[in-house]
């Protein structure tokens, strides 16, 4: 679970106080003195807020572990308890948020000073607020998150569940120290040779954890590597095997042409840039070697980016599904019509038949949606292709 933010905790604690007051108030007050008594009456029937009304008198005590034995003996549900834990650990904090708060509260036409230290004091503090209430309250200390949890089911559906929350600590012990690492950098200028190491020692500690066969369903699911491929596949919709073949060809590619190395950025030069785009045409060929032929061309197609960004559009706009393949044959022949252009025309007959040809392209790319504003949309997701048709000539050097 990642830190809370000195903001959101503060808030957290005001709202889990208020709570906490709220259910422990008697929801019969006694009547004034004065006032003639009530007739009697049948008992009020049982309901499931009677553990918690007027509960807070004998309840109340300054020791943390009392106060949860008794709480969690008066009935009240781990929700609630954990709300009232915050309230009063954040209690406890009190003299040392007001410190930090006068130090940080100056006048806003003056430098706030060390933003740096008082950010990660901030994270100290709440660290050790959230450590406390583990150490209550153990697994009950954790916040349910239905979107968290799922994810979490699905990245970690393959481990046993002891190892599972060993890595889910890891994990968030990683996350609370690259947290430290942005709150010490003031002005978001984190230094990204730290940010890649801290990287490189996390990879290398889940790594050891967790065993070859886990640690490669675990980058299956979870790497850098496995989000680049599911987002590239998105309108591909693979089967398990053809994305695990997949899988093992893009992380090899990844591996070698990281954004990072242990040294920090590698220098995306020329030559570089030439090594990568070759090695990226043969990684385009190799996976769609690994794919049986009808299934390759279908590939060849559905992860071309503008493809995908015109799928987008399409259902964005609620049009039919076949618009998109409409789309895409109608580029494919312009754009051959354009080649031929090129390869049997004059550079005189160009300019003229290159412009009746994007004219006549947009006319018929215009035609397939139902509103004029579609196409202007179309131009700027996937039809960026109708502008090179006739590209406006090149300034001459000076």
């Amino acid at each position: 679970m990642k830190p809370l933010t000195p903001v959101l905790l503060g808030g957290s604690l005001l709202l889990n106080a208020a709570l906490a007051v709220v259910l422990l108030r008697p929801t019969d007050p006694a009547p004034p003195p004065s006032a003639a008594p009530a007739p009697a009456s049948a008992p009020a029937p049982a309901t499931p807020e009677a553990p918690l009304a007027g509960a807070w008198g004998r309840i109340e005590t300054r020791e943390f572990p009392d106060l949860v034995a008794r709480l969690r003996a008066e009935g009240f549900p781990p929700e609630v308890i954990r709300a009232i834990l915050l309230s009063q650990i954040g209690e406890s904090f009190a003299a040392r948020r007001q410190a930090l708060e006068a130090g940080a509260n100056r006048p806003y036409w003056m430098d706030p000073g060390n933003r740096g230290a008082i950010n990660l004091e901030w994270l100290k503090q709440s660290r050790e607020q959230m450590a406390l209430l583990r150490q209550l309250l153990g697994a009950d200390a954790e916040t349910s998150d239905p979107m968290r949890d799922l994810y979490q089911n699905r990245s970690f559906s393959f481990l046993a569940p002891e190892k599972a929350v060993d890595l889910r600590q890891l994990l968030r012990e990683f996350d609370e120290r690259r947290t430290e690492l942005f709150a010490s950098s003031p002005g978001m200028m984190t230094d990204r040779t730290k940010m890649a190491a801290l990287e490189k020692e996390q990879q290398e500690a889940i790594a050891a954890l967790l065993s070859p066969e886990e640690h490669f369903e675990y980058r299956l699911r979870n790497s850098s590597s496995a989000s680049i491929l599911r987002e590239s596949l998105s309108a591909f919709n693979p089967t398990e095997e053809e994305y695990r073949a997949m899988f093992r060809l893009r992380e090899a590619f990844d591996e070698k042409f990281q954004t990072f190395s242990q040294s920090g950025p590698i220098a995306m030069n020329e030559a570089v840039m030439r090594e990568r785009s070759a090695a990226e045409k043969q990684l385009n060929e190799q996976i769609k070697a690994a794919l049986a032929p009808e299934r390759a061309a279908t590939y060849d197609r559905l992860t071309d980016y503008s493809f995908r960004r015109t799928n987008q559009l399409v259902e964005r706009l609620g049009l039919p599904a076949t618009t998109t393949d409409r789309l895409w044959e109608t580029q494919k022949e312009f754009e051959q019509r354009r080649n031929d252009i090129f390869r049997t025309a004059t550079p005189d007959q160009r300019t003229s038949m290159l412009n009746s040809l994007q004219q006549e392209a947009v006319a018929r790319v215009g035609a397939l949606f139902a509103q004029p504003g579609h196409l202007e949309a179309y131009k700027q997701h996937g039809g960026n292709w109708l502008q090179s048709l006739n590209p406006p000539p090149r300034a001459p050097p000076r």
